[in-house]
């Protein structure tokens, strides 16, 4: 098997944040929000303190957070019902971050897209290649799309294929 594996910064040109720009933003934004209504600590007080203090460390970015939160729940440390209402909050808000940072670069995604022809080339050349991606964004797959070269998502259980053309046609 022939295989490229693409690293969360494949999508930086593109104008999306790296994961320690994405974690900074994710970790402001909810601890300014701890003290409203965004999380629910009722059942559970003493864990508001748990989750700053996960929050706060800077040696874990944001998939290492919703990693621990995973463990402490798994565990069955602190109450389930609010841990797992704590990590699908912070699930949430990653997507949201993610949709606005998409929607907020779109313009500029749509200037470079063209810029990514090597991965057509790349797969004109290796047929069967398998592409990994680490990104967070769906940056690559939309490259794919606009150059012809077929990809999965890792969602459904179909290959999507583009319209693939030749390099010597582009």
């Amino acid at each position: 098997m022939k295989a490229l594996f693409v690293g969360a910064g494949a999508s930086y040109e593109c104008g999306m944040p790296l994961v320690g720009e994405l974690t900074n933003c994710i970790r402001f934004n909810l601890l300014k929000r701890l003290d409203g209504k965004l999380f629910d600590f009722r059942a559970d007080p003493a864990y508001r303190e748990t989750f700053k203090s996960i929050l706060s460390d800077t040696n874990l970015h944001y998939e290492q957070m919703v990693g621990v939160l995973e463990d402490t729940l798994f565990a069955g440390k602190g109450k389930p019902q609010v841990v797992q209402n704590v990590t699908s909050q912070i699930l949430e808000c990653i997507q949201l971050l993610l949709l606005e940072d998409q929607v907020n670069t779109s313009a500029l995604f749509a200037s470079k897209v063209k810029d990514y022809v090597g991965i057509a080339a790349l797969a004109d050349q290796q047929p069967g290649l398998h592409v990994f991606s680490l990104n967070h964004d769906v940056n690559f797959e939309e490259i794919c799309k606009y150059h012809g070269v077929p990809y999965r998502d890792g969602f459904g259980l179909s290959v999507t294929t583009g319209l693939r053309r030749s390099v010597a046609s582009r």
